[in-house]
């Protein structure tokens, strides 16, 4: 079974930008060692973020896998629809 190059060429743009979207959206999770933390972080006051901050390294893993089992459906749905969006379907 053979793909016409046209759909070939499509289904690899699409595939590139749906990675790159999954890693964009992942990375901004605010957990750490996620980027998102540091967003978080600028966005709380300093006292807070001296309270928050000791909880979140020692059980982010925890916290991180979790939200990846419970919200994974929620998480590709919003994967999805951004890449649809940006590919233009």
């Amino acid at each position: 079974m053979s793909v016409p190059a046209p759909n070939l060429v499509y289904l690899a743009i699409y595939y590139f930008v749906l990675f790159n979207v999954m890693l964009g959206i992942f990375n901004l999770l605010p957990i750490p060692p996620l980027d998102g933390s540091t967003v978080l972080y600028r966005f709380l006051s300093p006292q807070q973020v001296w309270q928050i901050r000791p909880l979140l390294a020692q059980y982010g893993i925890f916290i991180l896998l979790g939200v990846l089992i419970l919200a994974g459906p929620y998480l590709g749905r919003l994967i999805g629809g951004v890449t649809d969006a940006l590919v233009g379907l």
